[in-house]
């Protein structure tokens, strides 16, 4: 069970880091085609 969880907690993790790193990409992109 442990484990299960830890794996749950680390693909959320992973999730959340991609998703803000989606996020950052994008906002430079938009900046870079405003400017």
């Amino acid at each position: 069970m442990v484990v299960v969880v830890a794996i749950v907690i680390a693909d959320a993790v992973i999730v959340t880091v991609v998703a803000i790193a989606v996020i950052v990409v994008a906002a430079k992109c938009n900046a870079a085609v405003a400017t």
